[in-house]
């Protein structure tokens, strides 16, 4: 992996894993992070190529993390699930198609929501150690144990569309049988900017108390309502 980033709080980094690098963000570093291996051509950015970064996103809110960030707005793609979903005929048979489908949905998981649960289990757990316990943490800790001591929480707001993206694409026909997520046409761009525009706007108090400095942590979904008096 390799992160491309820019401001006066980027710096260059490299964990083994993913390697940040200091850019200056251009067009270029865009359609290189859209460039789906086997559908569209690499792009050339200095002296390597690069491609969509999902191939190997499996930590998307590290970095983000170990620059020091605290509050992390994540804009998903996928609508949240209904809580009712329709059952199919009793004589229903998975189509090769329907597996496939299931089996492109399971290699594009959204890392960054399974991510943000665990951030809230070790939120949750991080707020209930000891203060004495804390207070007898060594200030190096041993090589290979985790340094609770320097342990930050970190809040994920997860914003997700209020529909499902393929409810405003064109019919396969129309856009030439085009894989859903690939359905780069002018109009259908154009249907997401101004649900995206129409989620914010609706969410836009919430939004703002998010990134309110005066405003303390989140809770975690994991504490307990507070009793009704």
């Amino acid at each position: 992996q390799v992160w491309f980033t820019e401001g006066e709080a980027a710096t260059e980094s490299d964990n083994g894993v993913a390697t940040v690098v200091r850019a200056r963000l251009e067009a270029r570093h865009l359609v290189a992070s859209c460039s789906v291996p086997l559908v569209f051509p690499l792009v050339r950015i200095g002296e390597r190529f690069y491609s969509d970064g999902d191939v190997a996103h499996h930590d998307p809110l590290g970095v983000a993390i170990g620059m020091g960030s605290r509050r992390i707005l994540h804009i998903g793609m996928r609508a949240r699930r209904p809580r009712d979903i329709p059952p199919l005929p009793s004589d229903h048979v998975p189509t090769i198609g329907e597996v496939m489908r299931m089996l492109q949905h399971g290699m594009r998981y959204d890392q960054a929501t399974m991510q943000a649960g665990w951030l809230e289990v070790l939120n949750y757990f991080h707020a209930r150690l000891p203060a004495e316990y804390q207070a007898s943490l060594p200030n190096s800790p041993p090589s290979g144990s985790v340094d609770l001591d320097r342990y930050q929480p970190v809040e994920v707001e997860l914003f997700r569309p209020s529909e499902p993206l393929d409810a405003h694409a064109d019919s396969p026909k129309a856009t030439g049988r085009t894989p859903g997520g690939l359905r780069f046409h002018k109009a259908y761009i154009a249907r997401l900017i101004e649900l995206g525009e129409s989620d914010a706007s609706a969410r836009h108090d919430d939004l703002v108390r998010f990134f309110d400095p005066s405003r303390e942590q989140r809770a975690s979904r994991f504490e307990k309502a507070a009793p009704t008096p």
